[in-house]
């Protein structure tokens, strides 16, 4: 037993025996010890020291040890020291230290410097031991470590000129592992306990085995903190690390870390406030470790879920199965703000079997597989399903599925620092969105109003694109389980921008484009399909272009005969684009109503078929041209309505014989200014004026210009038009058939009318100049149609006038007829002009059958 020389140990040694002869040594039960345990750190500072130590070693020995060396000359030397099970306490007072800080331990040199000045062991051997430090920073934490150790040393050499050297224990290498390891970390909550940790200096290894991270829920902040985070991790390996800039500089540089199949879990504590939950996930580093730079960084076969602990029960809102890879990694730990700060490095992380159910809100999202890359800067999603969590027939609900989700030019930087989430595109390839409309009253959403901010602010600042691109999405609705709408749609958002400011343009984007291709729609009997093949719209040149129109019968005409049971139109026909100019986009979303500058119906050609074989329906009331307009589904204010190059052709299949008659209108064109039902200035509708010109039958110009007054009570309108000359002969494919009458000669020199007509009455003039005038009158015998000799010398002899005028001067005919309700507006405006014809050709008003029948 002693009292050693600097005033604070004693040292006891039970047996000890040294043979100078085999150069060997061995001890038993030394133990050194302070000399009082009371008032410890002014007693340091009273002996200007900052170290406190206890050793306990049951059995030590040296082999091949030059004693004569160490007693004369204080320099000692041996090849072997092995200690067995060793208890080492050792506490650290840094503030203790004076400005320029000692070295560790090196308190404890000067002690042994008074018995030896050089100490040089080749190898030192702690198989198994037990080891305490406690280390008191200037900062005024502490940092203690208490576990089973081994150790192992080689050439470990201490004298006055190794410290400042940053040799770690004085040695050449090291071998160290502890069990039980419990690290805490920068946040004052959570540690990390390993199993095992060690490190080899030779090897240039760290390692953990069986480590968990997980919260000490007795700290005094674990109330405050939002996030609880628990970690399994059954090993973890630093290759290529410097240990002494780890264990001097609190660095690590290493250049490859392996991390295999951990389990993270996070668990939500706190709400907060600003409900930017997942932005605030920060992992703590060790409190000491200030800094870690890595080559290569890979993580296998991990887990991940993330729950909600606000509550009785934890609820699992995230789960996934990730990978990662990384390069060139710089992470450093803020020591003002204790937050962990990536300042570089190359990312590549998955995902998989990715699961998210929000707590509040009934929709699940499942993805099959997320990659990111920070060197490529984007983010492939593939397989993105998003769907109810449980079906409800009285709420309207929807399904998503993305197969492709490709996001690029990710900067990662303005991501990880402001949550700023900047793309240079995103592209979704063909999604399939299905949306259930099962609510009485389904909500109408405006896209130039609609925030989905909410959707972004857990955990992004701003998310933003320059450009939004959905290809060949389908969209389909359901309502009452049955499908009402099914249609191909490509998009793109030119500056797409979600931030906590309300949305300035479509979707939050400065321009916008979409294409629908295939768009197919059935009227409520299902007796048409209507057809698009491609609409387009562009903000940036603000037009509208459908393309491809066509008006397809479901049914023959035989089968739509026998269903309809009356007289109705069969149509059968094609579009070849609609173009809308100038449209007011935002105005239709937000009071569903189609304004617009131009309207252009271009290429439209229709074919047209009545059956005169089926009875009348005389219940039917057709609205005249002011009414149809004014009843039109939408409320619509077009400057200018076109129909460019068109083409009609009316067939009608008489009530007796096989021929049908045929009427063509070709080269027709009109033009409605304004096309409108919306009163101007809150008054009135405004007045509108049609101008139309066509070509019938391939030889004879028509030319019409209608007035129509929108706000008068019989819907008051004017004509007026012209036909330049034609041969008569020219009307024969409608007259044979329809009115057994063929023209033989004939000629139209002048034909020009004017009227005025409400709902009940037409009246005006007629300018009708013709010459040359024979006719054949037909009849049906044994069912062939043939010239009846007697009949067509009578009309041309006695019933028809052969040429008009008589004499020089052509004099106008009276235009006057009486509105037949139940026949349609076109019918209206023929029989007007023909009552003119009638009285210009001297044919007396007969019966209606008796008349050549052009409803259309």
């Amino acid at each position: 037993q002693m009292q050693l020389v600097d005033q604070l140990h004693k040292l006891t040694i039970e047996n000890c025996s040294i043979s100078t002869q085999q150069k060997q040594a061995s001890i038993q039960n030394l133990h050194l010890f302070p000399v009082s345990k009371e008032n410890i750190e002014s007693r340091l500072k009273a002996y200007n020291r900052s170290e406190l130590y206890e050793f306990t070693i049951p059995e030590l020995s040296f082999n091949n040890a030059n004693f004569h060396e160490a007693f004369f000359n204080k320099k000692f030397h041996a090849d072997l020291l092995t200690i067995k099970n060793p208890v080492i306490y050792y506490e650290n007072f840094a503030l203790l230290k004076p400005s320029k800080p000692k070295a560790d331990f090196e308190d404890l040199y000067y002690l042994l410097s008074n018995y030896l000045y050089d100490i040089n062991i080749d190898k030192v051997d702690i198989p198994d031991g037990t080891i305490q430090l406690i280390n008191h920073s200037r900062k005024g934490k502490t940092i203690s470590l208490d576990n089973h150790f081994s150790l192992g040393l080689e050439n470990m050499l201490i004298n006055k000129d190794q410290f400042g050297r940053k040799k770690l224990l004085f040695s050449d290498q090291v071998e160290f592992s502890v069990r039980d390891h419990l690290i805490r970390l920068s946040d004052n909550v959570h540690v990390i306990k390993a199993g095992t940790v060690g490190f080899s200096t030779r090897q240039k290894e760290v390692y953990l085995t069986n480590a968990r991270m997980y919260p000490e829920t007795n700290s005094q902040n674990f109330p405050t903190i939002n996030w609880n985070i628990q970690l399994t991790i059954p090993e973890i390996r630093i290759k290529g690390i410097n240990i002494g800039d780890l264990y001097f500089d609190q660095k690590i540089a290493a250049d490859n870390v392996m991390i295999s199949s951990p389990e993270i879990k996070l668990y939500q504590k706190n709400k907060s406030t600003k409900k930017t939950e997942l932005k605030e996930i920060s992992f703590p580093l060790p409190d000491e470790i200030e800094s870690i730079s890595i080559g290569q960084f890979n993580l296998n076969n991990g887990s991940l879920k993330i729950f909600s602990e606000l509550g009785n029960q934890p609820y699992l809102l995230i789960q996934s199965d990730l990978k990662m890879e990384s390069q060139d990694i710089l992470v450093n730990n803020n020591q003002i703000n204790n937050k962990t700060e990536f300042k570089k490095g190359k990312y590549t992380a998955g995902l998989y079997n990715f699961l998210f159910t929000p707590k509040e809100t009934n929709q699940q999202v499942s993805i099959e597989d997320i990659n990111f890359s920070t060197s490529e800067h984007h983010i492939v999603m593939k397989q993105l399903n998003v769907k109810p969590k449980t079906q409800n027939t009285h709420q309207d609900q929807f399904e998503m599925q993305v197969p492709i989700l490709s996001m690029n030019g990710f900067d990662i930087d303005k991501a990880y620092r402001n949550y700023q989430y900047f793309f240079e595109s995103i592209v979704a390839e063909k999604p399939k969105l299905l949306l259930y409309n099962n609510a009485k009253d389904s909500i109408q959403i405006n896209p130039f109003k609609v925030n989905i901010y909410s959707h972004f602010k857990s955990f992004a600042e701003v998310f933003a694109t320059k450009n939004l691109r959905v290809n060949d999405a389908t969209l389909t609705v359901i309502k009452n389980g049955q499908k009402t709408l099914q249609d191909n749609i490509t998009f793109d958002l030119t500056n797409f921008r979600v931030d906590d400011k309300p949305s300035s343009g479509f979707l939050h984007s400065a321009d916008f484009s979409f294409s629908v291709q295939n768009i197919k729609r059935q009227d409520t009997q299902k007796l048409y399909l209507f057809t698009i093949g491609d609409s387009k719209y562009s903000s940036k040149n603000n037009r509208f272009t459908a393309k491809d129109i066509r008006i397809i019968p479901t049914l023959n005409r035989e089968k739509f005969n026998a269903q309809k049971g009356f007289q109705t139109d069969y149509f059968n026909g094609k579009i070849d684009s609609v173009v809308i100019g100038q449209p007011d986009i935002e105005r239709w979303f937000d009071k569903v109503e189609l304004t617009g500058k131009e309207m252009s119906v271009i290429g439209l050609n229709m074919d047209i078929y009545r059956d005169k074989r089926l009875p009348f329906d005389e219940r039917r009331r057709p609205k005249m041209l002011q009414d149809l307009i004014k009843t039109l589904p939408y409320p619509i204010q077009i400057d200018s309505l076109k129909l460019v190059d068109a083409k009609i052709i009316y067939t009608e299949q008489p009530p007796l014989g096989d021929e049908v008659g045929l009427l063509k209108f070709s080269k027709l064109n009109v033009s409605l200014k304004p096309f409108t039902n919306m009163k101007s200035s809150g008054t009135k509708i405004p007045d509108f004026q049609l101008d139309g010109r066509a070509t019938i039958m391939d030889s004879c110009q028509m030319n019409v210009r209608m007035n129509y007054l929108m706000n008068h009570p019989d819907n008051l309108f004017t004509a007026n038009g012209t036909l330049t000359p034609f041969n008569m002969r020219i009307l024969n494919p409608v007259l044979e058939p329809l009115a057994k009458v063929s023209i033989r000669s004939g000629r139209v020199d002048q034909f020009r009318f004017n009227l005025s007509a409400d709902r009940t009455q037409a009246s005006g003039q007629l300018m009708f100049g013709y010459n040359d005038l024979k006719i054949s009158v037909l009849e049906l015998k044994n069912g062939n149609t043939k010239e009846s000799k007697f009949a067509s010398f009578i009309a041309n002899s006695l019933l028809l006038r052969s040429k008009n005028p008589r004499g020089k001067e052509l004099l106008p005919d009276e235009i006057n007829f009486h509105r037949d309700e139940k026949r349609s507006i076109v019918n209206y405006w023929w029989k007007a002009i023909f009552s003119g014809i009638r009285n210009t050709m001297g044919i007396k008003d007969t019966k209606e059958e008796s008349e050549p029948k052009a409803d259309q």
